[in-house]
């Protein structure tokens, strides 16, 4: 079960990566995983050493959610691996 649910259809891209973020520092996750899967992005937190599921977004995010995280680490983002 999931941490935190977001309404990926009203809430900006914008708000939801920097909450992901925030929540992060809050619970002292030393990383934050974005696995994609089929149907869905699996956002997962390392907390002590092991993966707890924080989130899932809809399959039709994965691209603006990864996007986001590049623009805020300064990588490329024509560089696509989904």
């Amino acid at each position: 079960m999931a941490l935190r649910e977001y309404d990926f259809d009203k809430e900006p891209t914008v708000s939801i990566v920097k909450s992901i973020l925030t929540d992060a520092i809050k619970m002292k996750a030393s990383d934050i995983h974005f696995d994609p899967k089929p149907k869905e992005l699996l956002i997962r937190f390392r907390i002590n050493g092991e993966l707890v599921e924080y989130t899932t977004a809809p399959d039709n995010y994965k691209v603006n959610i990864t996007t986001r995280v590049k623009i805020l680490s300064n990588m490329n983002i024509t560089d696509n691996i989904l």
